[in-house]
């Protein structure tokens, strides 16, 4: 079975209360003193492998109690369930001094000034409190690990303990524990964190928790140059916009998957700088937008051009607008004209070479061989598009590129057919007459243009 850090915290507890039988009595519970409360978020969790007693408010089925309650308890007076073994008597708020002062006067610790003379104490060698870091750290009573002694990292340790006492040991081996080791236990993926933040930043921060919360604000103040709990939801948008630095990467991940995070084109575009140069980097929703309108303009614009200009023109949209297909709002369905473009220009390129063919067999292969694509380039032109004015702007584009090839296709055919069919080389083909139960199916054109795609 792994070893974790709450097995190991329960083993230096029961070191605490081993004793020279030969020498001293058997003490009659453990005393752990927390003036600085950093072990409360374990208790409960250690009730379950030891038998731990809280002093507090008189909830016994909790294990806790005030002052003349535990000493009850120890006494046996006071039956508490839970696991068997020596009392440890947890004193949050109260140091191992409160307790050695006879003369003190705190009436609600004075039943248990006498219990200390009987008892052992889970302390530093030295008598202080044990600190989280410090059983961390000491190698004779505690896990004698590496750790940092920042404040930053004792910050980490006590937020992110009650989480941390799972981890088995094995994941410590051979680190050094600091405040980014620590962060990233507690928030294993920030990019996404960061996201989804930006996103929906109040439900984050409600399931994140106070001590995940802290461990995510210290992770984007070091890795982002960022705190999400003072710049705001707003700030955080400019710069994922802005993708500079770190937040590259943060943009990049955000590609990957914009459906996963449904309210960051709005928080984009409340975001976008007001500058007049603020320049574009496709991140702004509202750039794309303004690129659509404007690709949607210029190509309703391309029948009143021949067809040389228009094929022309699209070349020139498509080197201006090719980016777009790769943007996160092409993903999300909001540049289809960016998309529509790529096929419209392949048709534009194919158009150049007229039907070839002086009879029907060589116009037939050569549609075989290259007329095909373009009906299929129209087709997907057209299916990249759903609104009403999207629509229009690509069927503008086809009536000045398209039609074009189509009447000269036409007329090839017509010019093959003429002379042919008034030759007496073509012979009707004799009728079939349908047997009765069958249905015969008349068949006008081969879909070549639809067969090829896989």
């Amino acid at each position: 079975m792994t070893e974790t850090v709450l097995d190991r915290v329960a083993l230096a507890l029961d070191g605490a209360a081993s004793s020279d039988g030969n020498v001293f009595q058997a003490p009659v519970a453990v005393l752990w003193p927390d003036r600085s409360r950093q072990w409360e978020g374990l208790i409960e969790r250690l009730r379950t492998h030891r038998r731990v007693l809280t002093l507090g408010p008189h909830e016994p089925d909790a294990g806790q109690g005030p002052a003349f309650w535990l000493r009850c308890v120890v006494a046996g007076t006071l039956q508490v369930d839970g696991p068997e073994g020596l009392p440890i008597l947890y004193l949050p708020g109260v140091s191992r001094d409160d307790l050695r002062s006879v003369a003190s006067d705190d009436a609600t610790l004075a039943p248990l000034v006498a219990l200390q003379h009987r008892s052992q104490w889970f302390t530093q060698a030295n008598g202080k409190d044990w600190t989280i870091r410090a059983l961390f750290a000491n190698k004779d009573r505690g896990l004698g690990l590496s750790v940092a002694g920042d404040e930053a990292t004792a910050s980490a340790l006590v937020g992110g303990f009650a989480q941390l006492v799972e981890q088995p040991l094995t994941r410590f081996d051979g680190r050094h524990i600091d405040a980014a080791f620590l962060n990233n236990l507690m928030n294993p993926d920030p990019v996404r964190l960061l996201l989804r933040w930006i996103d929906d930043p109040h439900t984050v921060q409600q399931d994140l928790g106070p001590a995940a919360w802290a461990a995510f604000v210290q992770q984007c103040k070091s890795d982002y140059s960022f705190d999400p709990a003072a710049g705001g939801v707003l700030e955080g948008a400019r710069r994922l916009g802005s993708a500079e630095g770190s937040w590259r990467q943060v943009w990049q991940r955000y590609r990957e998957s914009p459906a996963e995070y449904p309210n960051l084109p709005d928080r984009l575009r409340d975001a976008r700088p007001q500058e007049l140069f603020a320049g574009s980097n496709l991140a702004w929703p509202q750039d794309n937008d303004a690129a659509e309108e404007q690709l949607r303009a210029r190509l309703l614009d391309l029948p009143v051009l021949t067809w040389s200009g228009a094929c022309k023109e699209i070349a020139g949209l498509e080197e201006q607008h090719r980016a777009r297909r790769g943007s996160v709002w092409a993903q999300l369905g909001r540049a289809p004209l960016a998309l529509a473009l790529e096929p419209l220009a392949e048709l534009a390129a194919r158009s150049q070479n007229a039907p070839n063919g002086s009879s029907v067999v060589e116009l037939c292969d050569d549609y075989a061989a290259e007329g095909w694509k373009l009906d299929r380039s129209a087709l997907v032109a057209l299916g990249e598009v759903k609104e009403h004015a999207d629509l229009q702007a690509v069927g503008a584009a086809l009536d000045a590129i398209y039609r074009p090839w189509l009447d000269q296709g036409a007329k090839a055919l017509q010019d093959a057919v003429g002379p042919e069919a008034n030759s007496g080389t073509h012979a009707s083909s004799t009728a079939t007459t349908p047997v009765a139960g069958e249905v015969v199916v008349f068949i006008d054109g081969p879909r070549l243009d639809v067969a090829p795609q896989p």
